[in-house]
């Protein structure tokens, strides 16, 4: 079984030599877990953030990636090693921020300046991430032909899932046997440790030939034009905005719910999000070569369906104001395959739809396009779901039902427009893989 996680010589010649990369991957996701995950949320909460604030540190990591964008100039002067370390090694340092603060909190009542010092740190982090991961799909493009790259990011979901589960797994741990203060310290400490180690092994992959020179005038004409006008690129981008737009705000304000109304202990919130990764992990695996079949068009249509699903079930589930754990179990195994299923469908989609001299700019401008829209959704959601009593912070239980009941529309109508797009190119004919980030 290891062996067909972990490229060897044997098992996969051309894939072997980038197997750090692929570690990288495992070692990310311990820190990402954590610093955009659940964990924030339930840290968030405790330190007394409302629903605006958690909806706004939720969205920095997507409100921030036009930045990747205008990153794409630095390539050619200083590489795409350079630019990746540089990223990630500045973006690690603001994870001791909230390890600081969570070994702060115990000793302190919460207090407003705690919620600004956490946020702060998390827009530092996003920042970094954003000019660093500018660099990563087209890196890899240059080191590898397609049909090696198509392997390496199949591989890379299975890693990326295993590295997910891991850290979660720890957090459901941890939040069980320890207090919670205790226990986000504990985890901040392997974000920290993780942020390291995928560093180290991002720096033993070899470097990629130089792009040409992207100039800042060259984004800036190119990018509406990629955006607005009509063509394939244009009906593909916006139906992806349309579903980051609608999947966006569920998990972090089932979390915020499942805490902050229902009261459930953490450690249950976290065994959920376990769940959820492995959602992730069995709709990657179905995919993998089912794809090739069907194509993506087919599956993007699943994927907006599973988001209808989805949404009508914590419509159902907020209303009837019930509390069964096994059932939120459930409806977070769907989302995680919703989302895999839509994001794997777009990789296979999207790259037969650009030109190839053109892909690394329009793949960018995708991601920071579909990306930052999405970010806007729980920010929107956050301030309107708002609300206050005797107790303090609380969740308009009302506006969420209408979330999920306006979710839930928008994605049959997004069903429906997914057999507008054009049609793909034949197998051999279709490009192999495309440049999409899945954190």
């Amino acid at each position: 079984m290891w062996r067909r996680l972990l490229p060897t010589q044997e098992s996969d010649p051309g894939l072997y030599p980038f197997r750090s990369g692929l570690v990288f991957g495992f070692f990310n996701a311990l820190t990402w877990q954590v610093a955009l995950g659940t964990p924030l949320v339930i840290f968030a909460e405790e330190l007394g953030a409302s629903p605006t604030e958690v909806g706004l540190g939720a969205s920095f990591i997507l409100l921030l990636t036009p930045l990747q964008i205008v990153a794409t100039m630095l390539l050619h002067p200083f590489g795409y090693k350079a630019v990746m370390l540089a990223g990630w090694g500045v973006r690690g340092i603001f994870v001791g921020v909230p390890f600081i603060l969570a070994c702060v909190a115990p000793w302190t009542a919460p207090a407003p300046w705690m919620v600004t010092m956490l946020l702060a740190s998390l827009f530092c982090f996003c920042f970094c991430r954003s000019i660093g991961a500018a660099s990563f799909q087209p890196w890899i493009y240059s080191l590898m032909d397609k049909n090696t790259a198509g392997r390496y990011f199949a591989s890379d979901q299975y890693i990326l899932a295993m590295g997910s589960v891991a850290t979660l797994v720890y957090c459901v741990v941890s939040f069980h046997f320890l207090p919670v203060y205790a226990a986000l310290a504990m985890q901040y400490g392997v974000a920290m440790l993780g942020s390291y180690l995928a560093w180290k092994a991002l720096s033993e992959m070899p470097d990629g030939q130089r792009p040409a020179q992207v100039t800042l005038r060259h984004v800036f004409l190119d990018t509406p034009r990629h955006i607005f006008s009509p063509g394939a690129f244009r009906r593909c981008l916006w139906l992806s905005v349309i579903f980051n737009l609608i999947a966006t705000p569920i998990p972090p304000f089932v979390a915020y719910y499942l805490k902050a109304e229902l009261v459930v202990p953490p450690a249950q919130i976290m065994v959920c999000e376990v769940v959820r990764y492995c959602g992730v992990f069995v709709a990657g695996f179905a995919l993998r070569r089912r794809l090739e079949r069907h194509g993506g068009k087919t599956y993007l249509a699943v994927g907006a369906a599973l988001v209808a699903v989805v949404a009508l079930f914590w419509l159902t589930y907020v209303h009837l104001q019930a509390r069964s754990m096994w059932w939120v179990a459930g409806g977070n195994f769907v989302m995680g395959m919703a989302a895999t299923t839509w994001l794997v469908a777009n990789l296979h989609y999207l790259p037969t739809q650009v030109p190839e001299t053109e892909r690394p700019l329009m793949v960018s401008i995708h991601t920071a396009v579909t990306q930052c829209m999405g970010g806007i959704a729980p920010v929107v959601w956050g301030s309107l779901l708002g609300g206050k009593d005797d107790s303090g912070a609380k969740m308009s239980v009302n506006r969420l039902e209408d979330l999920f009941l306006g979710t839930a529309a928008v994605a049959l109508v997004l069903v429906a427009l997914v057999p507008l797009l054009k049609p793909e190119p034949r197998k051999h004919e279709a490009e192999a893989v495309s440049g999409l980030e899945a954190e």
